[in-house]
């Protein structure tokens, strides 16, 4: 650990100020390399109070991501999770794609504070700024068949859902099949990504990756983007603390994957009781006449259940289509 971060987890652990000559006697450092670490800090965005013959203190708890403060609030897991925490990458999916095919273990974490080619489902971009969001990536390695990778997207909107409840007070629901909505406008989005054993038909290893909106979206002006989208910050009417949540989307994900088998059912008919679709007409991607599909709900496979027009019942899996909401009828004229 850097000795900015062994000073940051000193002042993270009181509120009351650290004398420099403490810190530098605990950490076994010059009370001038101590002032260097704490302007390092400094220069990564802390507000850090300091006054002569007090020491130094942080200025209230702050939104920047930290290693030492998502493990702090974390606490003890179940599974040995390596948490690695990043200024800037290319995307958080494909950064740990490229760890899994140097062999880094199940269990491991990235989370970074800004993504410059950040994605979504279908080749979609998702627009990562600076401290604008949480991107957490999940590197796993369950020997699981590939058809079974469905289940750690369920598990994962249903662990960040009540991450995002448990901190934030705001209960989101589930679109069907990878994205967090509240109050009709899309929070979150779920990116899964798996590379198989060839000779085994199980997963190598699968990459789970979710981009939650904490600030507000920068839209441009578009009306249309506003009208959809939507942050924690929004919902909330404050800033949210990201290393808290990013310790509760671990601690819940930790709780359900040390026993993913016995727990996917409660995943599941979780999943189905936050469900943003059900009951709602919405139209196929893959029905070109566009006609009107009622949604009925998941199975127990969370696969999405419909109604076509003529009343017949139909199953979708994931991936094989996209759902779209129809748009609002015009009202009748008397």
């Amino acid at each position: 650990m850097a000795l900015k971060e062994q000073i940051l987890a000193i002042l993270e652990e009181s509120d009351a100020p650290s004398s420099g000559s403490g810190i530098a006697a605990r950490l076994g450092v010059s009370r001038t390399a101590v002032w260097k670490g704490v302007e390092a800090l400094r220069a990564d965005g802390y507000t850090i109070e300091s006054a002569t013959n007090r020491g130094y203190r942080l200025a209230g708890e702050q939104d920047i991501l930290s290693r030492s403060r998502i493990l702090s609030c974390l606490g003890q897991t179940r599974l040995p999770w390596q948490l690695e925490v990043a200024g800037e990458v290319d995307s958080t999916n494909t950064r740990l794609k490229e760890l899994a095919r140097r062999g880094a273990p199940d269990c491991t974490a990235l989370t970074a504070d800004r993504q410059t080619a950040g994605r979504g489902r279908m080749g979609r971009t998702f627009v990562s700024p600076k401290g604008g969001g949480v991107y957490l990536s999940l590197l796993l390695r369950p020997k699981i068949p590939v058809s079974r990778c469905t289940d750690l997207t369920v598990a994962a909107a249903v662990c960040t859902a009540r991450a995002i409840q448990q901190t934030c007070g705001v209960s989101p629901q589930i679109k069907w099949v990878n994205d967090l909505m509240l109050e009709g406008k899309k929070l979150c989005g779920i990116l899964t990504e798996a590379a198989v054993e060839v000779e085994s038909g199980l997963a190598d290893y699968v990459i789970v990756g979710i981009g939650v909106n904490a600030r507000p979206v920068d839209t441009g002006g578009d009306a249309a983007l506003a009208a959809i989208v939507t942050s924690l910050q929004q919902a909330c009417g404050h800033p949210v603390l990201r290393n808290r949540l990013i310790a509760a989307m671990l601690r819940e994900f930790d709780s359900y994957y040390a026993a993913m088998d016995a727990n996917q059912p409660a995943m599941v008919e979780e999943y189905r009781s936050r469900m943003f679709l059900t009951g709602r007409q919405v139209t196929l991607s893959t029905d070109p006449l566009k006609r009107p599909h009622l949604v009925l709900g998941v199975d127990d496979q969370a696969r999405l259940l419909v109604a076509d027009p003529e009343g017949r019942r139909l199953t979708l899996q994931s991936g094989e289509v996209s759902v779209l909401p129809l748009p609002p009828q015009a009202p009748q004229k008397k």
